[in-house]
């Protein structure tokens, strides 16, 4: 029996993009993590192609966009057309977002970008090495490890997180089902060289009678990815001469197919694990859920379960928060894969319905139901993940807070872009804290031009010292001033942000002076008046943050 060699606090079972970008959270918070993958190189195949706007503010926020953007292009909008008719659009350009578009980047584009990350913040993925066996005790796990050449090792871990995609080992190693079914129809899926005169910068949906043709694309001169869903008793493969026939047959315009690359035949999914956790060990990404590819959700929801669950483990790890903290993973971000494979559901049977009275019935309601201003507002925001929350998390504030009209706690956090006074602009986003929870005081219209009271705001001065240093975890403070007043005395020392346009106050909807609590995942963990005490008793309650006493 191989001998224990070492301990470690966290173990990231899986190199794709999930498990990158968790190992690399995790070093930003300098956590102690291995991340280790079976494969013994790198995929080269483009494989998950999009990325929504929430994802692209996550990757920003901790700093690994840069790496993956130059292989990208922003794709604008979807449409959708139905014997070359137009039946549907979702039009990204008017999200409250700096991303207000999608990006497509192949798989390979973003995990070397993601690798490159990690790369500067000190990790390295260890290839041909393989998760065989996981021992839970009351305080870490016992993992054993076999690496390409029959090396054992067998690992102390504090925590394990699988994020080794659908097949995973981990999953199974831990006895979680993952219960779901296989769709009927069969895909073609080609990265190919394509010349015909159709707009880049947008998603188009080509639907017939005997299918459909999903192409975005990608980076390189004539470079398209191209999606079509086949019978059953269909035996072509994926060749030239089959996506050129798909073509003819499905596309509006003439077409002609030079070559292809990367191609697959495969059958979709949808499945979703009972339960995201076991005693000290997690799932993430694809390993606790998938479904179909319509409208390009997988790899978004793997990359926002690695930055939810990688800011509470950072925090445990380094004794700032208490463990308790990380009951919430699964609170809150399983019900938002189970709605991901309700939507993706829908929209993928709308898309591939075979049936002559269901196609007529989807061709005449969807254009005026899904054109009307509300619905498809929250179409785009709901694709665009903008609209994903938390309200319900054991760890938001309950306190309802008047004070921020059409804002709620567990929400993103809006960003605001603000230009200053020489007309150069900034956005809020950049002042928010980095692993931190950052604290917005919110002054109002400013302390002359609405009715405040002063003496609340001295005593809510006074308090702030307190409020940093009630936990261990840091907190810092932002005074969002709107009026050209000078701050009362205890103010003037807090970092202050320049809001006399008033941009921010409206966004957020902060008529009155009150306090916003945001999160290092950037959403809002606590809403509430220009008053310490019931923002330090959530910090020590259902924040759960270590207490500085």
């Amino acid at each position: 029996m191989p001998r224990l060699s070492s301990s470690i606090q966290v173990l990231v079972v899986g190199a794709g993009p999930t498990g990158l970008f968790l190992a690399s959270e995790l070093r930003r918070y300098g956590v102690h993590v291995r991340i280790i993958d079976r494969r013994q190189a790198p995929t080269t195949q483009s494989r998950a192609t999009d990325l929504q706007p929430r994802s692209l503010e996550i990757l920003e926020q901790a700093g690994a966009l840069s790496g993956i953007r130059p292989g990208g292009r922003p794709l604008h909008a979807i449409n959708i057309y139905s014997d070359a008719r137009p039946i549907a659009r979702m039009d990204f350009r008017g999200l409250d977002t700096h991303y207000n578009h999608m990006f497509a980047s192949s798989q390979c584009n973003t995990e070397l970008g993601l690798r490159e990350h990690l790369k500067a913040l000190g990790g390295r993925v260890e290839r041909g090495v393989e998760l065989v066996a996981i021992e839970q005790h009351e305080r870490a796990s016992t993992c054993t490890l076999q690496s390409h050449d029959g090396h054992i090792e067998v690992l102390r871990c504090e925590y394990v997180v699988g994020c080794d995609g659908a097949r995973s080992t981990t999953r199974k190693l831990l006895g979680i089902p993952f219960p779901g079914a296989t769709y009927d129809e069969h895909y073609l899926l080609a990265d190919a060289r394509v010349t015909w005169d159709l707009n880049r910068d947008e998603l188009h949906g080509f639907i017939v009678r005997s299918g459909s043709l999903l192409v975005l694309a990608l980076p390189g001169h004539d470079e398209y990815r191209l999606f079509a869903d086949i019978a059953p008793s269909d035996r072509r493969e994926p060749c030239r001469e089959a996506f050129q026939e798909i073509l003819d047959e499905r596309a509006p315009m003439p077409a002609t197919v030079h070559e292809v690359g990367w191609a697959s035949r495969f059958r979709q999914h949808h499945r979703l694990v009972p339960r995201y956790r076991v005693g000290r060990c997690f799932l993430a990404g694809d390993s606790a859920h998938i479904h179909s590819i319509i409208p390009g959700q997988g790899l978004n929801l793997g990359i926002q379960d690695a930055y939810n669950l990688g800011w509470k483990l950072g925090l445990v790890c380094r004794g700032q928060a208490r463990a308790a903290l990380l009951a919430s993973y699964e609170a809150e971000r399983r019900p938002l894969a189970l709605l991901t494979l309700r939507t993706t559901d829908i929209f993928h049977k709308t898309f591939t319905v075979r049936n002559r009275l269901g196609q007529r019935l989807r061709d005449v309601l969807l254009p005026p139901v899904g054109g009307a201003p509300w619905v498809h507002g929250r179409l785009v925001d709901l694709c665009a993940e903008l609209s994903h929350n938390y309200r319900r998390s054991p760890v938001v504030s309950r306190l309802r807070a008047r004070i921020f009209k059409g804002l709620q706690a567990g929400e993103r956090a809006p960003d605001v872009c603000l230009t200053t006074d020489d007309g150069s602009t900034t956005r809020l986003f950049a002042h928010f804290g980095v692993f931190a929870h950052t604290l917005l005081v919110f002054l109002g219209g400013g302390l002359g031009s609405l009715n405040i009271d002063r003496k609340k705001v001295e005593q809510l001065a006074a308090s702030l010292p307190q409020i940093g240093g009630h936990v261990v975890a840091p907190v810092e403070l932002r005074v969002v001033v709107a009026g050209p007043e000078g701050l009362p005395a205890g103010l003037d020392r807090w970092v202050q942000i320049d809001d006399r346009r008033g941009a921010i106050h409206r966004r957020y909807g902060a008529k009155r002076g009150g306090l916003c609590l945001i999160r290092p995942d950037g959403y809002i963990g606590f809403l509430g008046p220009l008053e310490a005490p019931p923002l330090l008793d959530y910090l020590a309650g259902r924040a759960c943050l270590v207490s500085a006493e």
